[in-house]
């Protein structure tokens, strides 16, 4: 439902739960939007030389329109975005080529699909950065931490999973550990100190 959700709104989905698949994905898209971006700039220099004849001009279209230029059109046409106005600005400049049997209307369409493709190509980069960076900080998250046994007299601890932390729990950081989750930060007394000291904590 989520992802067909994400999809209608003109965007790709995917269900991953797994770091090393989340990572493999990034690399692919990074590995994509790079060989799109190349593809359109090679397919784009015949269309901006004034000296290419219109039948050179016309394949040379005509595979970029199918090749990496096609996105533009699928994903502008699966719902209202930026792709929906680059597929209209593209289609019109090759379709008045076409017409008026004039190469130079292809200029357009290289240089926006170029342009627009590496304009991708960044982003992508960036958000493969972006994510790096996210999975080291979530790799430093804790998944367990040392929890006051509710009422205990005297204190006993037990070690528990993050997920099983409530509001209102009485958690204990002890040196060198991470600090599990949100809180506010209180220091045991003397006793209770003592108790954690010698205690042996449950797992």
């Amino acid at each position: 439902m989520a992802v067909a959700a994400v999809e209608r709104a003109g965007f790709r989905g995917r269900v991953v739960g797994d770091a090393p698949i989340i990572a493999a994905d990034q690399a692919h898209d990074d590995t994509s939007a790079m060989d799109a971006f190349v593809a359109s700039a090679v397919l784009s220099v015949p269309l901006v030389m004034h000296s290419t004849p219109f039948a050179a001009s016309a394949v040379a279209a005509a595979l970029l329109l199918a090749g990496p230029a096609r996105r533009f059109f699928v994903d502008g046409a699966r719902a209202m975005s930026m792709d929906t106005l680059v597929a209209l600005s593209i289609g019109a400049s090759s379709a008045t080529a076409v017409v008026t049997l004039d190469p130079h209307y292809f200029h357009t369409l290289g240089m926006i699909s170029t342009f627009v493709l590496g304009g991708r190509w960044l982003e992508s980069n960036a958000k493969s950065r972006a994510s790096s960076a996210i999975r080291g900080l979530m790799q430093l998250r804790p998944t367990s931490c040392v929890r006051v046994v509710p009422e205990s007299v005297p204190l006993a601890f037990e070690t528990v999973p993050i997920v099983d932390v409530r509001v209102g729990d009485r958690l204990v950081v002890r040196p060198g550990e991470n600090v599990p989750c949100d809180g506010t930060l209180s220091l045991l007394n003397e006793e209770e100190g003592e108790q954690l000291a010698t205690s042996k904590i449950a797992s």
